[in-house]
Protein backbone atom coordinates (compact mmCIF):
# COMPACT_ATOMS: atom_id res chain seq x y z
CA UNK A 1 0.00 0.00 0.00
CA UNK A 2 1.51 3.34 -0.84
CA UNK A 3 1.53 5.92 1.86
CA UNK A 4 3.62 8.92 2.68
CA UNK A 5 7.18 8.15 4.32
CA UNK A 6 8.49 9.04 7.79
CA UNK A 7 9.43 12.35 8.13
CA UNK A 8 9.39 13.19 11.67
CA UNK A 9 13.20 13.39 12.22
CA UNK A 10 13.77 15.15 9.24
CA UNK A 11 11.50 18.28 9.79
CA UNK A 12 12.73 18.83 13.64
CA UNK A 13 16.04 18.80 11.74
CA UNK A 14 15.28 21.65 9.47
CA UNK A 15 17.03 25.17 10.03
CA UNK A 16 13.79 28.12 9.51
CA UNK A 17 14.16 28.39 6.06
CA UNK A 18 14.30 24.89 5.10
CA UNK A 19 11.31 24.44 7.36
CA UNK A 20 9.14 26.53 5.23
CA UNK A 21 10.91 25.68 1.46
CA UNK A 22 9.88 21.86 1.95
CA UNK A 23 6.00 22.54 2.93
CA UNK A 24 5.80 25.65 0.68
CA UNK A 25 6.67 23.39 -2.47
CA UNK A 26 3.79 20.50 -0.57
CA UNK A 27 1.76 23.32 -0.45
CA UNK A 28 2.01 24.72 -4.02
CA UNK A 29 1.91 21.61 -5.68
CA UNK A 30 -1.02 20.20 -3.52
CA UNK A 31 -3.20 23.35 -4.32
CA UNK A 32 -4.51 22.96 -8.22
CA UNK A 33 -5.05 18.96 -7.34
CA UNK A 34 -5.57 18.32 -3.78
CA UNK A 35 -9.48 19.38 -4.90
CA UNK A 36 -9.58 15.95 -6.67
CA UNK A 37 -8.98 14.08 -2.73
CA UNK A 38 -12.43 15.57 -0.99
CA UNK A 39 -11.39 13.55 2.02
CA UNK A 40 -8.29 15.45 2.14
CA UNK A 41 -9.14 18.65 1.24
CA UNK A 42 -10.35 20.47 4.76
CA UNK A 43 -6.82 18.87 6.25
CA UNK A 44 -4.85 20.43 3.03
CA UNK A 45 -6.57 24.18 3.44
CA UNK A 46 -5.45 24.67 7.57
CA UNK A 47 -2.12 23.40 6.31
CA UNK A 48 -2.42 26.00 3.56
CA UNK A 49 -3.00 28.85 5.88
CA UNK A 50 -0.58 27.68 8.15
CA UNK A 51 1.82 28.00 5.13
CA UNK A 52 0.97 31.33 4.51
CA UNK A 53 2.02 32.01 8.07
CA UNK A 54 4.91 31.19 7.93
CA UNK A 55 5.69 32.57 5.48
CA UNK A 56 4.53 36.23 6.73
CA UNK A 57 6.83 35.45 9.96
CA UNK A 58 9.98 34.18 7.90
CA UNK A 59 10.24 37.08 6.68
CA UNK A 60 9.12 39.00 9.52
CA UNK A 61 11.82 37.76 11.64
CA UNK A 62 14.27 40.10 12.58
CA UNK A 63 17.74 36.95 12.52
CA UNK A 64 16.45 36.85 8.56
CA UNK A 65 17.21 40.32 7.89
CA UNK A 66 19.66 42.02 10.35
CA UNK A 67 22.02 39.70 12.27
CA UNK A 68 24.25 39.82 9.03
CA UNK A 69 24.96 43.66 9.79
CA UNK A 70 24.98 42.88 13.76
CA UNK A 71 27.83 40.14 12.61
CA UNK A 72 29.51 42.90 10.78
CA UNK A 73 29.32 45.46 12.83
CA UNK A 74 30.68 43.23 16.06
CA UNK A 75 33.49 41.88 13.74
CA UNK A 76 34.65 45.38 13.09
CA UNK A 77 34.77 46.75 16.22
CA UNK A 78 36.54 43.63 17.84
CA UNK A 79 38.84 44.36 14.86
CA UNK A 80 39.34 47.68 15.96
CA UNK A 81 40.11 46.74 20.02
CA UNK A 82 42.49 43.91 18.80
CA UNK A 83 44.63 46.37 16.84
CA UNK A 84 44.48 48.94 19.94
CA UNK A 85 45.49 46.01 22.59
CA UNK A 86 47.77 44.25 19.76
CA UNK A 87 49.84 47.59 19.20
CA UNK A 88 50.04 48.75 23.24
CA UNK A 89 51.16 44.91 23.86
CA UNK A 90 54.08 45.19 21.01
CA UNK A 91 54.85 48.69 22.45
CA UNK A 92 55.30 47.23 25.99
CA UNK A 93 58.86 45.69 24.55
CA UNK A 94 60.10 49.01 23.09
CA UNK A 95 63.71 49.52 23.13
CA UNK A 96 62.31 53.56 24.22
CA UNK A 97 62.00 53.69 27.94
CA UNK A 98 59.86 56.71 27.32
CA UNK A 99 57.46 54.66 25.29
CA UNK A 100 57.25 51.23 27.15
CA UNK A 101 56.41 53.14 30.00
CA UNK A 102 53.56 55.02 28.33
CA UNK A 103 52.47 51.61 26.82
CA UNK A 104 53.05 49.74 30.31
CA UNK A 105 50.33 52.29 31.75
CA UNK A 106 47.55 52.33 29.20
CA UNK A 107 48.17 47.91 29.07
CA UNK A 108 46.41 48.46 32.61
CA UNK A 109 43.58 49.76 31.52
CA UNK A 110 43.22 47.09 28.57
CA UNK A 111 43.65 44.18 31.24
CA UNK A 112 41.22 45.03 33.88
CA UNK A 113 38.73 44.75 30.39
CA UNK A 114 40.68 41.63 29.07
CA UNK A 115 36.79 39.90 28.83
CA UNK A 116 35.90 41.86 25.87
CA UNK A 117 37.67 38.83 23.86
CA UNK A 118 34.95 36.58 25.63
CA UNK A 119 32.45 38.39 26.54
CA UNK A 120 28.96 38.21 24.66
CA UNK A 121 28.32 40.96 22.51
CA UNK A 122 25.66 42.79 24.56
CA UNK A 123 28.20 42.29 27.45
CA UNK A 124 31.18 43.90 25.13
CA UNK A 125 29.13 46.78 24.68
CA UNK A 126 29.50 47.65 27.87
CA UNK A 127 32.97 46.57 28.51
CA UNK A 128 34.27 48.57 25.30
CA UNK A 129 32.20 51.70 26.51
CA UNK A 130 33.65 51.74 29.70
CA UNK A 131 37.33 50.99 28.82
CA UNK A 132 37.05 54.16 26.20
CA UNK A 133 36.24 55.77 29.45
CA UNK A 134 38.93 54.57 31.51
CA UNK A 135 41.32 55.61 28.48
CA UNK A 136 40.05 58.85 28.53
CA UNK A 137 41.08 59.87 31.82
CA UNK A 138 43.88 62.18 32.81
CA UNK A 139 45.77 59.27 33.28
CA UNK A 140 46.19 57.62 30.55
CA UNK A 141 44.75 60.22 28.17
CA UNK A 142 48.10 61.10 26.74
CA UNK A 143 49.64 58.31 26.59
CA UNK A 144 46.80 56.88 24.39
CA UNK A 145 47.53 60.51 22.28
CA UNK A 146 51.38 59.75 22.65
CA UNK A 147 51.40 56.31 21.37
CA UNK A 148 49.36 57.30 18.24
CA UNK A 149 46.05 55.48 19.29
CA UNK A 150 43.96 58.32 19.48
CA UNK A 151 42.31 58.29 16.19
CA UNK A 152 41.82 54.33 16.80
CA UNK A 153 40.09 54.47 20.47
CA UNK A 154 37.54 57.27 18.60
CA UNK A 155 37.02 54.96 15.55
CA UNK A 156 36.36 52.18 18.46
CA UNK A 157 33.88 54.27 20.07
CA UNK A 158 32.35 54.78 16.98
CA UNK A 159 32.10 51.62 15.84
CA UNK A 160 30.78 50.12 19.61
CA UNK A 161 28.19 53.28 19.20
CA UNK A 162 27.18 52.15 15.77
CA UNK A 163 26.92 48.03 16.97
CA UNK A 164 24.57 49.35 20.00
CA UNK A 165 22.63 51.18 17.85
CA UNK A 166 21.86 48.07 15.48
CA UNK A 167 21.67 45.79 18.50
CA UNK A 168 18.72 48.40 19.73
CA UNK A 169 16.77 48.30 16.51
CA UNK A 170 16.97 44.41 16.52
CA UNK A 171 15.59 44.38 19.98
CA UNK A 172 12.90 46.55 18.98
CA UNK A 173 12.15 44.53 16.04
CA UNK A 174 12.26 41.11 17.60
CA UNK A 175 9.48 42.58 20.15
CA UNK A 176 7.19 43.44 17.13
CA UNK A 177 7.86 40.14 15.55
CA UNK A 178 7.08 38.72 18.95
CA UNK A 179 3.39 40.04 18.18
CA UNK A 180 3.50 38.26 15.12
CA UNK A 181 4.33 35.27 16.87
CA UNK A 182 7.57 33.57 16.07
CA UNK A 183 9.22 30.77 14.00
CA UNK A 184 9.23 28.07 16.98
CA UNK A 185 5.44 28.89 17.52
CA UNK A 186 4.06 28.69 13.73
CA UNK A 187 6.68 25.81 12.81
CA UNK A 188 4.94 23.36 16.10
CA UNK A 189 1.32 24.57 14.21
CA UNK A 190 2.76 23.69 10.68
CA UNK A 191 4.00 20.42 11.63
CA UNK A 192 0.43 19.16 13.23
CA UNK A 193 -0.83 20.35 10.38
CA UNK A 194 0.80 18.66 7.71
CA UNK A 195 0.84 15.56 9.88
CA UNK A 196 -3.27 16.23 9.40
CA UNK A 197 -3.12 16.86 5.60
CA UNK A 198 -0.81 13.82 4.94
CA UNK A 199 -2.25 11.41 7.35
CA UNK A 200 -5.91 12.38 5.23
CA UNK A 201 -4.09 11.49 2.06
CA UNK A 202 -3.30 7.89 3.33
CA UNK A 203 -5.94 7.33 4.64
CA UNK A 204 -8.29 8.32 0.86
CA UNK A 205 -5.98 6.19 -0.71
CA UNK A 206 -6.12 2.82 1.15
CA UNK A 207 -10.42 3.75 0.98
CA UNK A 208 -10.08 4.42 -2.32
CA UNK A 209 -7.81 0.84 -2.91
CA UNK A 210 -9.50 -1.05 -0.73
CA UNK A 211 -12.83 -0.77 -1.86
CA UNK A 212 -12.07 -0.66 -5.56
CA UNK A 213 -14.13 2.05 -6.22
CA UNK A 214 -12.98 5.57 -7.43
CA UNK A 215 -9.25 6.83 -9.55
CA UNK A 216 -6.43 7.04 -7.36
CA UNK A 217 -4.19 8.79 -9.57
CA UNK A 218 -4.95 12.52 -8.24
CA UNK A 219 -4.18 11.14 -4.30
CA UNK A 220 -0.99 8.62 -5.58
CA UNK A 221 0.59 12.02 -7.23
CA UNK A 222 0.03 13.93 -4.26
CA UNK A 223 2.23 11.25 -2.41
CA UNK A 224 4.55 10.58 -4.80
CA UNK A 225 5.16 14.12 -5.08
CA UNK A 226 5.46 14.47 -0.77
CA UNK A 227 7.71 11.13 -0.99
CA UNK A 228 10.11 12.74 -3.61
CA UNK A 229 10.72 16.04 -1.73
CA UNK A 230 11.36 14.32 1.47
CA UNK A 231 13.97 12.01 -0.26
CA UNK A 232 15.27 15.24 -1.77
CA UNK A 233 15.23 17.32 1.01
CA UNK A 234 16.89 14.37 3.13
CA UNK A 235 20.05 14.63 0.24
CA UNK A 236 20.60 18.25 1.32
CA UNK A 237 20.92 17.84 4.55
CA UNK A 238 23.16 14.96 4.21
CA UNK A 239 25.74 17.11 3.27
CA UNK A 240 26.07 18.45 6.56
CA UNK A 241 25.93 15.63 8.28
CA UNK A 242 22.12 15.03 8.91
CA UNK A 243 21.21 10.96 8.73
CA UNK A 244 17.86 9.37 9.68
CA UNK A 245 16.59 5.78 9.52
CA UNK A 246 13.78 5.69 7.00
CA UNK A 247 11.27 4.36 9.02
CA UNK A 248 8.95 1.54 7.13
CA UNK A 249 4.50 2.64 7.95
CA UNK A 250 3.86 -0.09 10.46
CA UNK A 251 3.10 -3.53 8.25
CA UNK A 252 6.19 -2.74 6.23
CA UNK A 253 6.45 -4.04 2.94
CA UNK A 254 8.48 -7.39 1.33
CA UNK A 255 11.74 -6.48 2.87
CA UNK A 256 10.61 -5.82 6.28
CA UNK A 257 12.18 -7.66 8.69
CA UNK A 258 9.24 -10.31 10.93
CA UNK A 259 11.01 -9.07 14.03
CA UNK A 260 13.08 -5.79 14.85
CA UNK A 261 16.81 -5.82 15.39
CA UNK A 262 17.76 -5.02 19.16
CA UNK A 263 20.69 -3.65 20.14
CA UNK A 264 22.74 -5.61 22.51
CA UNK A 265 23.13 -2.66 25.06
CA UNK A 266 22.91 0.91 25.06
CA UNK A 267 24.05 2.76 22.53
CA UNK A 268 26.06 6.26 21.93
CA UNK A 269 23.64 9.17 20.85
CA UNK A 270 24.33 10.50 17.60
CA UNK A 271 23.56 14.03 17.46
CA UNK A 272 23.22 16.37 14.29
CA UNK A 273 25.04 20.16 14.75
CA UNK A 274 22.67 22.50 12.34
CA UNK A 275 24.80 25.62 13.06
CA UNK A 276 28.06 26.07 14.25
CA UNK A 277 29.74 29.72 14.30
CA UNK A 278 32.31 31.33 15.96
CA UNK A 279 31.26 34.49 18.21
CA UNK A 280 34.49 35.92 19.15
CA UNK A 281 38.21 35.30 19.90
CA UNK A 282 37.23 32.46 22.33
CA UNK A 283 33.78 31.14 21.92
CA UNK A 284 32.50 28.91 19.47
CA UNK A 285 28.60 28.26 19.39
CA UNK A 286 27.36 25.11 17.89
CA UNK A 287 23.31 24.43 18.04
CA UNK A 288 22.03 21.26 17.88
CA UNK A 289 19.03 20.15 15.20
CA UNK A 290 17.26 17.86 17.46
CA UNK A 291 17.62 19.68 20.32
CA UNK A 292 14.91 17.48 22.32
CA UNK A 293 17.50 14.63 22.08
CA UNK A 294 20.29 16.92 22.99
CA UNK A 295 18.91 17.96 26.18
CA UNK A 296 18.53 14.41 27.04
CA UNK A 297 21.94 13.33 25.63
CA UNK A 298 24.40 16.21 27.13
CA UNK A 299 22.59 18.51 29.22
CA UNK A 300 23.89 19.39 32.05
CA UNK A 301 26.55 16.08 32.46
CA UNK A 302 28.65 17.47 29.40
CA UNK A 303 29.61 21.22 31.09
CA UNK A 304 33.27 21.05 31.50
CA UNK A 305 33.69 18.26 29.50
CA UNK A 306 35.53 18.77 25.70
CA UNK A 307 34.07 18.11 22.24
CA UNK A 308 37.31 16.53 20.48
CA UNK A 309 37.83 16.50 16.92
CA UNK A 310 38.98 13.91 14.50
CA UNK A 311 39.96 14.01 10.83
CA UNK A 312 41.94 11.96 7.79
CA UNK A 313 44.32 15.18 7.17
CA UNK A 314 44.39 17.15 10.16
CA UNK A 315 45.44 16.34 13.86
CA UNK A 316 46.79 19.55 15.70
CA UNK A 317 44.87 21.07 18.76
CA UNK A 318 41.61 18.83 18.95
CA UNK A 319 40.40 19.04 22.03
CA UNK A 320 37.97 22.14 22.98
CA UNK A 321 36.66 22.20 26.64
CA UNK A 322 32.64 22.88 26.89
CA UNK A 323 32.18 26.36 28.58
CA UNK A 324 28.29 26.75 28.95
CA UNK A 325 25.10 25.83 27.51
CA UNK A 326 22.97 27.98 24.88
CA UNK A 327 19.74 28.52 26.18
CA UNK A 328 16.16 29.37 24.30
CA UNK A 329 12.97 29.38 26.73
CA UNK A 330 15.10 28.17 29.26
CA UNK A 331 15.40 25.00 26.99
CA UNK A 332 19.17 23.96 25.91
CA UNK A 333 20.01 24.09 21.98
CA UNK A 334 23.33 23.78 21.96
CA UNK A 335 26.88 24.79 23.65
CA UNK A 336 29.59 26.67 23.79
CA UNK A 337 33.29 25.86 23.56
CA UNK A 338 36.70 27.51 24.09
CA UNK A 339 39.77 27.24 21.96
CA UNK A 340 41.69 23.60 22.80
CA UNK A 341 44.47 25.83 25.37
CA UNK A 342 45.22 29.37 26.58
CA UNK A 343 47.10 31.76 24.01
CA UNK A 344 44.89 30.45 20.90
CA UNK A 345 42.11 32.41 19.92
CA UNK A 346 39.85 31.13 17.19
CA UNK A 347 40.10 32.93 13.81
CA UNK A 348 36.79 35.17 13.65
CA UNK A 349 34.80 35.26 11.60
CA UNK A 350 34.98 31.46 11.53
CA UNK A 351 37.16 29.40 8.98
CA UNK A 352 36.59 25.96 8.39
CA UNK A 353 39.84 23.70 7.89
CA UNK A 354 38.35 20.39 6.70
CA UNK A 355 34.89 18.47 8.13
CA UNK A 356 35.77 16.58 11.11
CA UNK A 357 34.20 13.65 13.67
CA UNK A 358 33.64 14.69 16.67
CA UNK A 359 32.86 13.44 19.93
CA UNK A 360 31.44 14.92 23.64
CA UNK A 361 33.79 13.32 26.78
CA UNK A 362 33.87 14.04 30.00
CA UNK A 363 36.07 12.06 32.21
CA UNK A 364 36.61 9.57 30.02
CA UNK A 365 33.26 8.67 29.38
CA UNK A 366 31.57 8.83 25.70
CA UNK A 367 28.72 10.89 26.18
CA UNK A 368 27.55 11.42 22.67
CA UNK A 369 28.95 11.59 19.06
CA UNK A 370 28.03 14.76 16.42
CA UNK A 371 27.66 15.26 12.64
CA UNK A 372 27.61 18.04 10.67
CA UNK A 373 30.72 19.47 12.66
CA UNK A 374 33.69 21.15 11.22
CA UNK A 375 37.10 22.28 12.17
CA UNK A 376 37.67 25.83 13.01
CA UNK A 377 40.74 27.53 12.58
CA UNK A 378 42.47 28.68 15.74
CA UNK A 379 46.04 30.48 16.23
CA UNK A 380 48.29 31.99 18.59
CA UNK A 381 47.12 35.55 19.63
Amino acid sequence: MKSVKNYTKLTHAFRNGEHFEFHKYIDDHSQPVVGGVPEASPAWAVFHNLVGQEDIVYKKSAAANETKYITAANRERYDIYTMVRQSVSAATHSFDEVVKERAVRVMEVLTNYKKIRTATMAEASALIFNMIQDLGKDRYAADVDKLGLKDAVAKLSASNDAFRKLYEERAENLESSELKGTMKEIRAQVDKAFKLYTQSLDVAYAGLKLSGKGDTSTVESIIDYINAMIDQFERALAHRGYSSVKDKPDGGGDDDPLTPSVPDGPTTPSLVISEQLVEGAERMLLIAGDQAAFEAALYPVALDGAMLLAADDYTDYNSFPVLEFEMEDNKPIGFVVSPPQEGLIFKWPMNAITNARAEIKKDDELLATLTGVVWPEVYWE
